[in-house]
């Protein structure tokens, strides 16, 4: 089959939404399929190759007016080139934006299926919740276009894959999309990669084997909540410390809040960590800490679990039944709450790694995935 897969996010950088498009591409690519993508970043990264797998780099997006009138119209001139070539159109998030007004205009019979990993109207909501303030261009022109997009969307596709269960719900109250194009699809983890045996990153961070360490993954924004996890660790005893990885807006922020809690030696910022040597720093962590107000289903808890490091969240997302029982999930967010439940999780029973890779390995999901693009094949012949 020939896949035309529109996405934003592309490697390098490992930032984002980017490993899940990367490894479902990757495995469809060792399924024996044939795959162009259309990614947004030119020209400032270069691209990651994979086998059978063309890329295209478009035109980064310009700050303050994103990617919608720089990329996405790009990406409708791609497709439109690659129209013909395509067995089956495969779009994430909202750089499909324009090639969703064109196809409701037009009425494009091409197969298409969206791919929802959040909603613009729940990530709203979420935000409101926070009390956050947006920006000009966010709050008028970015959100609002975006959830253009996803409303368009649902209605243009043959199918939508939405992430979880609770993305499936926010598509169906927020956009009124049609019940039976709703597929729930959680995102993989790549087990050759995530796995619990080997070097993890202690040394590098002076840690020893008496410390004891919460790890988060992911980016320093507002809707992580990373102030809450500062806030618990001084609730924590001193052996107990936090290793943040990621970079974004709040950091500066947080290194002034670890300061005022005299807590800077007890929290280490790694930054930035490309996705493929991130292994080493799960394998350091006693406990995987998510204390997110909204996701739509976060890949770094299946990454923790298929390394074997439990995890505690927040009822951010709905998780799927397989991972369900491997997840502490937080009924209060007080800090001295969430301290305790932290320790406990740490010496709590071990994650059923196995049963975690053999549900979640991203070959599993491919599968899933390759289903539907045969019942939209069938609906549309």
């Amino acid at each position: 089959m020939n896949i035309l897969r529109v996405v934003y996010e592309w490697p390098p950088p490992w930032s984002g939404l980017t490993p899940g498009p990367f490894e479902l591409t990757q495995a469809q690519s060792a399924q024996g399929h044939n795959l162009r993508v259309v990614c947004g970043g030119w020209p400032r990264h270069p691209v990651t190759a994979v086998p059978r797998v063309r890329v295209r780099r478009l035109p980064s997006s310009l700050p303050r007016l994103s990617l919608f009138p720089t990329t996405a119209p790009a990406a409708l001139v791609w497709l439109m080139r690659w129209h013909n070539w395509a067995d089956i159109i495969h779009g994430h998030g909202h750089l499909p934006v324009w090639y969703h007004l064109w196809r409701r205009a037009v009425r494009d019979r091409k197969p298409y299926v969206l791919h929802l990993h959040v909603t613009a109207a729940g990530r709203q909501v979420s935000t409101r919740k926070l009390d956050s303030q947006l920006d000009f261009w966010t709050a008028r022109f970015e959100w609002p276009l975006h959830e253009l997009s996803d409303r368009v969307g649902c209605q243009v596709a043959d199918a939508v894959i939405c992430t979880s269960q609770s993305v499936r719900d926010e598509a169906a109250r927020h956009y009124g999309a049609q019940p039976e194009k709703l597929h729930v699809v959680p995102n993989g983890v790549n087990t050759e990669l995530f796995v619990p045996e080997g070097n993890n990153a202690r040394q590098r961070f002076g840690l020893s084997l008496d410390d004891k360490v919460m790890l988060f993954v992911g980016g320093l924004h507002s809707r992580k909540r990373p102030h809450l996890l500062l806030e618990t660790l001084a609730a924590t005893p001193p052996e107990w410390k936090l290793l943040l990885v990621g970079q974004g807006p709040l950091e500066a922020k947080l290194r002034l809040q670890a300061q005022q809690l005299g807590l800077t030696k007890r929290v280490f910022f790694a930054g930035y960590v490309p996705y493929l040597e991130l292994p080493p720093l799960y394998r350091a962590a006693d406990v995987f800490t998510l204390l997110s107000e909204y996701e739509g289903y976060p890949k770094v808890i299946l990454e923790a679990l298929s390394c074997g490091v439990p995890v505690v969240t927040t009822p951010s997302f709905q998780a799927d039944e397989t991972i369900e029982p491997h997840l502490t999930t937080l009924q209060e967010d007080a800090p001295g709450k969430v301290a305790a439940v932290v320790q406990r999780a740490a010496g709590g029973p071990p994650v059923d790694v196995a049963r975690v890779r053999a549900a979640c390995d991203w070959r599993v999901r491919t599968e899933v995935i390759w289903q539907i693009y045969q019942q939209v094949g069938q609906r549309q012949a």
